[in-house]
């Protein structure tokens, strides 16, 4: 099947603002010259606005919709609210558009069986291995789908095995697109004094940052242990994003100088990965989605030219560290953790030229270009 597409509507059951991913596909697509329509459940007032000046070919459809509870009635009710807006809309337009692309599985599911008869680009974010329903749900999404769109190379391997497909499904990485807009003097006041705050709480020294769930699944003490122990040379330990399980005051009885930035709406998260000094990526042993796992922070990092610190996975060893543009280490040791922290430094110059070329692998303007003029679906 041949489509040439000029005008897309992408749905996203959620906050766009917490799927840096779609925000990217966005500003990309824009720039490709599609006309744009998004419908979200929710979107941020200052992603909005981002939004607003950087596509002017966009149209956001924010369906102010948000969960009032997390028992099953309330999701329930969520998502019915969700489908009915959303076909409606459809309803209305209908004939007004080219295609659909479905921001994410849950969205996917959330529209039912309708959507089979939609022409429509099926991104899906995770792997969902732990999921076996919901992975076999999603097969006859995917395989009526124009395309299936993931973000990592052996999801798309797996996905294609799992679900029967002809075509492996493209591989649309987590990169950041066009941030060089985003601006400190364009932000709002209340992130100019977060970011001035830090800047003088680190009062010049090195910062070694972590973004992401702030979790003990996610095993930093050793790491801020580690920074602690050359606190001396100058060093710091940022994380920025949500905490759980007060985890922030486990890593600071480690390392009182730890310092807490809350989540900061995307993209302007991206002004304090620009601080950095060398970024931290850590997933865990407990499923295959993060041993395959498709980081943003890898890719925010490089194109900062920010060296990064990761443990030994193989969707980290296999881009990271095989690009040169990083370490894969036991990173709960503590001894590991210093000793790729002082490697780093001593090679920094080499290893920030690297990031930057890892960085240049995404090719995500054309990836985007290559998948709206795909000439085939899924399965025929």
């Amino acid at each position: 099947m041949t489509k040439n597409i000029k005008d897309l509507i992408v749905i996203f059951k959620g906050n766009i603002t917490q799927s840096p991913p779609q925000l990217n596909f966005l500003q990309s697509a824009n720039d490709l010259g599609i006309r744009l329509r998004l419908i979200c459940a929710d979107v941020a007032a200052d992603t909005l606005q981002y939004l607003q000046g950087s596509c002017p070919r966009l149209e956001v459809i924010n369906l102010d919709i948000r969960a009032k509870g997390k028992d099953r009635f309330s999701k329930l009710a969520y998502w019915y609210k969700f489908r009915k807006r959303v076909w409606d809309y459809l309803k209305r337009q209908a004939g007004s558009y080219d295609a659909l692309w479905i921001g994410s599985a849950d969205t996917a599911l959330c529209l039912g069986k309708k959507l089979q008869q939609e022409v429509y680009y099926l991104n899906v974010l995770e792997l969902y291995d732990t999921l076996p329903w919901h992975r076999k749900l999603l097969r006859n999404y995917a395989r009526n789908a124009l395309a299936v769109v993931v973000p990592e190379y052996n999801r798309a391997c797996i996905f294609r095995t799992w679900w029967g497909l002809r075509k492996t499904p493209f591989i649309l990485p987590n990169a950041p697109y066009n941030i060089e807009v985003v601006q400190k003097e364009d932000m709002a006041q209340r992130y100019q004094e977060i970011i001035s705050n830090l800047e003088q709480q680190s009062r010049g020294r090195k910062i070694i940052l972590y973004q992401g769930l702030i979790t003990p699944r996610r095993r930093l003490d050793e790491i801020a242990a580690a920074v602690g122990r050359l606190s001396g040379e100058d060093y710091l330990f940022v994380v920025l994003g949500p905490q759980y399980e007060n985890y922030v005051e486990q890593l600071k009885a480690v390392n009182p100088a730890t310092i807490w930035i809350p989540a900061i709406p995307a993209p302007y998260h991206l002004i304090i990965t620009q601080m950095a000094y060398i970024g931290i990526v850590v997933y865990n042993y407990t499923n295959l989605n993060n041993i395959f796992c498709a980081p943003n922070k890898i890719w925010e990092y490089s194109y900062v030219s920010k060296p990064m610190i990761c443990n030994d996975i193989p969707g980290l060893r296999f881009t990271v560290e095989y690009n040169k543009a990083g370490v894969c280490i036991n990173t709960e040791d503590i001894e590991s953790v210093v000793g790729a922290i002082r490697k780093i430094d001593g090679q920094y110059t080499d290893y920030t030229r690297k990031a930057n070329e890892f960085f240049s692998l995404s090719r995500y303007k054309d990836t985007v270009s290559e998948i709206l003029t795909s000439k085939t679906v899924a399965v025929e």
